[in-house]
């Protein structure tokens, strides 16, 4: 098991993964802490593990950089991008015939802090892993709600109804496969499922358009979980984030390293056979004087700015 950690004055994160029972590691992340905020992303690669590590690279190159003075890029501006790492991934594949035509599904959080303290969020997901807001985690509130994404599956029916009228099949039980081969709709890669040079990307049997979710007003104390499906498949989104507010009760400045793991250990031993990784941010800044439910304790101020590195 993989550990890496960051902080800075406006929030705290740290990513756990491990191979598990895979014969290999495909899953990649990436992320950054700013005062302003910070670009988080957790990418779960299948038929290798290619995708995933230039994706991970590529998103981070291309909208890492763009969260300025608390200003989040519009949602066009990330499907755009999107759109543009498939195209740059599609042509390192061509200038390395080598490499296996690999895929990945991406989920991703997009943070800035705002003049009041509150913040603003963007879940960004293409895929079937999947990510949640976790709002004013505190010892004396628990959590309030719950935002989270929606998985792409071929299964679903607004996926269903894409790969039919690209010419594709949908087979398979459970939430069935792409032409009965891949058990995922959407994500960057997989250039033999968007062949067809008549439809748009987001007309293709796999899609690499992303799902958008704004959130505004978030108060310090909530908790973002990024984690591919490797959880999903075992944990439920409402046992996931009973875990973090327990972890959080006990200890509100407990080592997230350690919470990522729990939830890591539980996927194990409830017989999760897939690559895991889990990422969790935590927003830290100071919020104004008599919000209720935040916890005046709870800031950055006791947080240093570090990055920090560890296995196990």
């Amino acid at each position: 098991m993989e550990s890496e950690c960051a902080s800075s004055s406006a929030l705290r994160c740290a990513v756990v993964e491990t191979q598990g029972k895979r014969p290999t590691q495909e899953d990649a992340f990436a992320f950054s802490c700013s005062e302003q905020g910070g670009d988080f992303w957790v990418l779960d690669g299948h038929r290798g593990s290619e995708a995933a590590h230039f994706g991970a690279t590529a998103l981070r190159e291309e909208l890492g950089e763009s969260i300025k003075k608390g200003k989040l890029p519009s949602a066009s501006k990330i499907e755009q991008t999107f759109r543009s790492v498939d195209n740059r991934l599609r042509k390192h594949f061509k200038q390395h015939p080598d490499k296996p035509k690999a895929g990945t599904t991406v989920v991703g959080a997009m943070v800035a802090q705002q003049q009041d303290g509150s913040y603003e969020a963007k879940l960004i997901n293409c895929g079937d892993s999947r990510g949640m807001v976790i709002q004013n985690v505190s010892p004396e509130d628990g959590f309030l709600s719950i935002i989270e994404t929606i998985d792409h599956k071929p299964g679903d029916p607004i996926e269903k109804a894409r790969i039919l009228a690209a010419g594709g099949k949908v087979k398979g039980g459970g939430n069935g496969r792409v032409d009965g081969k891949l058990a995922v709709s959407r994500g960057l890669g997989d250039f033999d499922f968007k062949a067809d040079k008549s439809r748009k990307a987001a007309e293709q049997k796999v899609s690499c358009q992303p799902d958008v979710y704004e959130a505004s007003n978030i108060l310090p104390g909530s908790m973002i979980v990024l984690a591919c499906d490797g959880v999903w498949g075992v944990l439920s989104s409402r046992e996931v984030a009973a875990t973090v507010r327990e972890e959080l009760k006990m200890n509100p400045q407990v080592d997230l390293r350690d919470v990522a793991a729990a939830i890591v250990n539980m996927s194990l031993e409830l017989g999760s056979g897939d690559n895991l990784t889990v990422m969790l941010v935590h927003l830290l800044g100071e919020a104004p004087e008599g919000t209720p439910g935040v916890p005046r304790d709870t800031t950055a101020n006791e947080v240093s700015k570090e990055t920090c590195r560890s296995s196990s």
